[in-house]
């Protein structure tokens, strides 16, 4: 590599600017691994590699090459490709190698990059290699999204553009193509972004459509998901108030726990009442009538979605499903207004109002008989997000949309938002098994952090590629992030991690006080043979971190259980050490993220963290309720 050259394409304005990017990247990513920034090529430059990159539109080197080939090669790389495509092509000429590689598109050619990365071999002394290979890749399914949980003071909330910018390339390189997101008044207490008062509500708002404007002018496709029912009692600063006084007429029934509130304790409005439904009709008005004509340009997709901040069981609302319909079809309305050519993903999951899952089934039957009595009622939806174990009752309706899928797998079990949360196993069966299905439009996992990074790129990379085993994704990944002598030892690890995580709420492996010490024995083993700038990247941060946090929560469990056959004051005081014990765990984890949040530090263990100490004292067979750390 040290003796390479560069072409570069063309500069161009939004996203058919992308190739120029996507050879920036390139030279980046080498130059932060080796200190060698690839200079560009000149005629009669003596060098034995050279890479030319971008498209034949914007680089002319790629385009006179290309023209030089037999019609039938020719045809071979540029013909019935599909969008997202890319080709390497390597040809000899003269004394030098060239190495060609741009897309059917521009995102293309940035997923070209992704794949052109992995061939380099980066080792620890800042040395590297390549032996370019060939390659002719379109994707199996076209969309390639995540769906980015913005909230919670999670990372996604507090990044500025340029880190947003920065993980949406380095996703872009593994098949990312879509984000999906929202701005959420409700849980995410973020409130209303048209008060004047409400500095973190309009900042919110702003950085939202920055966001949807990043991903437009690098080619992805952008969703925006809305919540049915922001409209509370509004007894916080910024929060969107029902501004009639008499709530309880219009309050939904919810069916959590014995209470009339959703699963967030707040109680909403009913739809079916008249005074509710205006309610919640005009707030999304607001909403999409306060976008101004560049924000609305930058969304593709607008994604109704029932549950979380929507939803009610009463008697008049009952099936929600068919009542989510149309009131799904009323905010379509009111959307196209304002943008006339949007397309509707209608989304199907978590209709059942209460958080049980497994009763989706059950409701999207009654939509079916519904839509099949009014065969035009879903003739204004372009596509469905479900589950996949709803894809044969789908099949059943008259009109056939494109088909996503949409997955939770938020929380690494038992650790919260600690380290990294590995899945790479259970997300590559999801997606192999939603294409075995027939679902063949794309995927959306939801994550809520940079835990999740690993298993979004096993998504994306599976969904380009439905044949790719998890293994090679995982040992590209570790490669390319981590270097060459380390990757073997950090897969190892990882798979280590992915098996303890296999049954998502599983506790036996983490009470397995061998299997967290081999953890930490790879951990550091990997950390020899790693170079420094993968050391320091947060994507080891948090893997290393994930080792070591399991190994003392391991050694924690094995100390409690012996305390538990204690007398009740004796394991009071053995309790209370404990404790002691955990918050240096948790604070420690800290430093984590302290090193990611660079503009605004934010433990991003605020969710989950009060569950796992009652957990951990369950398993550990102790009684009674230990107390919790607060921030």
């Amino acid at each position: 590599m040290e003796h390479s050259t560069i072409l570069m394409p063309q500069a161009a304005k939004g996203a058919e600017g992308m190739d120029l990017r996507a050879a920036q990247v390139f030279r980046e990513k080498v130059k932060e691994r080796t200190s060698y920034l690839i200079p560009n090529y000149k005629t009669g430059t003596k060098t034995s590699l050279i890479f030319c990159i971008g498209r034949p539109a914007v680089n002319a080197d790629t385009a006179k090459w290309l023209n030089s080939l037999p019609a039938k090669e020719r045809d071979r790389l540029l013909k019935d490709r599909k969008p997202g495509g890319f080709s390497i092509a390597v040809s000899k000429q003269n004394e030098a190698t060239w190495v060609y590689v741009w897309g059917v598109d521009p995102i293309g050619t940035l997923h070209g990059i992704g794949a052109l990365l992995t061939q380099v071999r980066f080792h620890k002394d800042g040395t590297a290699q390549i032996e370019p290979r060939q390659v002719i890749a379109d994707p199996a399914m076209p969309m390639r999204g995540v769906h980015f949980g913005y909230h919670g003071h999670n990372c996604f909330q507090e990044w500025n553009i340029e880190q947003w910018r920065t993980y949406l390339e380095d996703s872009a390189l593994f098949g990312l193509n879509s984000v999906l997101t929202f701005y959420q008044p409700g849980i995410a207490g973020i409130g209303d972004p048209f008060d004047e008062d409400n500095a973190e509500g309009r900042r919110a708002w702003k950085m939202i459509h920055e966001l949807f404007a990043l991903a437009k002018n690098m080619g992805m496709s952008t969703v925006s998901l809305e919540y049915m029912n922001f409209i509370v009692p509004g007894d916080k600063p910024g929060q969107v108030a029902h501004p009639d006084t008499k709530f309880a007429e219009i309050a939904a029934t919810w069916v959590n726990g014995g209470k009339d509130m959703d699963v967030y304790g707040k109680p909403r409005v009913c739809p079916s009442v008249p005074r509710g439904r205006k309610a919640i009709l005009d707030l999304q008005r607001k909403i999409w009538s306060g976008r101004t004509a560049e924000q609305l340009a930058s969304i593709d997709w607008v994604m109704p979605h029932p549950f979380d901040e929507g939803g009610c069981l009463c008697k008049k609302c009952y099936p929600y499903s068919v009542t989510f319909i149309d009131l799904a079809k009323e905010l379509t309305d009111i959307v196209r207004e304002y943008k006339p050519d949007i397309k509707v993903m209608l989304d199907l999951r978590g209709m059942n109002c209460d958080g049980n899952s497994k009763l989706d089934s059950f409701h999207i039957k009654h939509m079916i008989d519904y839509v099949a009595a009014h065969p035009d009622s879903l003739d204004w939806c372009d596509a469905f997000q479900f589950r996949p174990e709803n894809v044969a009752a789908l099949d059943k309706l008259p009109t056939k949309p494109i088909r996503v899928v949409g997955y939770k797998v938020v929380r690494n079990g038992w650790m919260g938002f600690l380290g990294a949360n590995v899945y790479t196993t259970r997300i590559a069966d999801f997606v192999t098994d939603a294409y075995n299905r027939g679902i063949r439009d794309g995927v959306y996992p939801y994550t809520e952090g940079i835990f999740s990074d690993l298993n979004n790129v096993v998504s994306t990379s599976i969904a380009y590629d439905p044949k790719r085993p998890a293994a090679e994704v995982v040992f590209n990944y570790c490669r390319f992030y981590f270097g060459e002598e380390a990757a073997p030892i950090a897969a190892k690890l990882i798979g280590l991690i992915n098996d303890d995580t296999k049954d998502f709420d599983s506790w036996a492996p983490v009470l397995d006080l061998g299997r967290n010490e081999r953890m930490v024995e790879l951990a550091k083993a990997a950390e020899k043979q790693m170079p420094d700038w993968a050391i320091k990247s947060w994507r080891w941060q948090i893997i290393a971190a994930r080792a070591h946090l399991g190994y003392q929560a391991a050694q924690w469990l094995a100390h409690a259980k012996e305390v538990s056959t204690l007398t009740p004051a004796e394991r009071t005081a053995a309790m209370e050490e404990i404790n002691r014990e955990l918050d240096k765990l948790e604070a420690a984890s800290n430093i984590v993220v302290e090193r990611w949040y660079q503009n605004k530090p934010r433990n991003y263990r605020v969710q989950d963290a009060a569950k796992w100490r009652p957990r951990m004292m369950e398993a550990a067979g102790l009684t009674g309720e230990p107390r919790t750390t607060t921030d």
